[in-house]
């Protein structure tokens, strides 16, 4: 189980990808009470694996816990709630135990002298992990300032109700991720825009983190490749005159 903690992250985040755009489609047809759960679940394995793949020291294991825990409660708790205070609240726990969990992703990467599955899935949780931090820190923006995105109609976005945002923790969780991760691909559709200079200065950082993190991981993991190659093979012998 600990060779493959990276690859259980990495199928959780991916999981949050796939399977949070159902909690629209369960609020606005058959039951809309088990939207936020759905998107709790899945925030709450998210934050779980990232534990479990990245706290190896028990100071690391106290703090990550005890932010995953605060999280899920404060997550689980507004579910029923539904108070402005308690979904920031969430946002700056979650959001800290993300960033927290990136930083240990990251040294850990770099301390690995060769290239192995393990490595390059953690390169992959650290980028999708990257997309969900933004996604938070965009949904604390709207709680903090809001319309601080221009997002298309509710019937635009095939949804009925409630309209449309970019606050992580509800069932629209998946219109925050969108945007994020088309912010961190620079891929940029245009359909959601920001619309106040905070707004806009945050997807600027996130489009520049996203294309650092490519650039530096990269060309680690080929160095690490090719050095790894070189002390394989044998040394060629001069050839004689």
């Amino acid at each position: 189980m600990q060779r493959c903690r990276f690859s259980i992250l990495l199928a959780m985040l991916l999981a949050l990808m796939v399977f949070s755009p159902c909690a629209m489609l369960i609020r606005s047809r058959t039951f809309p009470e088990l939207a936020p759960l759905l998107v709790m679940l899945l925030f709450s394995a998210v934050l779980l694996s990232a534990v479990f793949a990245l706290a190896r020291q028990r100071w690391t294991m106290i703090l990550a816990g005890s932010l995953t825990a605060a999280t899920i409660v404060a997550q689980a708790v507004n579910i029923f709630l539904q108070l402005k205070w308690l979904a920031m609240l969430q946002n700056v726990l979650g959001g800290v135990m993300l960033a927290f969990a990136l930083a240990l992703l990251l040294r850990a990467l770099f301390v690995q002298q060769r290239v192995t599955f393990e490595n390059i899935a953690a390169s992959l949780c650290g980028y999708l992990l990257l997309g969900v931090l933004w996604a938070n820190i965009y949904s604390l923006l709207e709680h903090i300032q809001p319309a601080s995105f221009v997002l298309p109609t509710a019937a635009a976005m095939e949804i009925i109700s409630p309209p449309a945002d970019l606050k992580v923790g509800a069932d629209r969780t998946a219109v925050a991720l969108y945007f994020s991760y088309v912010t961190l691909t620079t891929l940029g559709y245009g359909d959601i825009t920001p619309a106040t200079t905070p707004a806009r200065m945050f997807c600027s950082l996130e489009a520049i983190s996203g294309q650092l993190y490519l650039a530096v991981l990269v060309a680690r993991l080929v160095g690490l490749h090719i050095v790894h190659q070189s002390k394989r093979e044998p040394p060629q012998s001069g050839t004689p005159s």
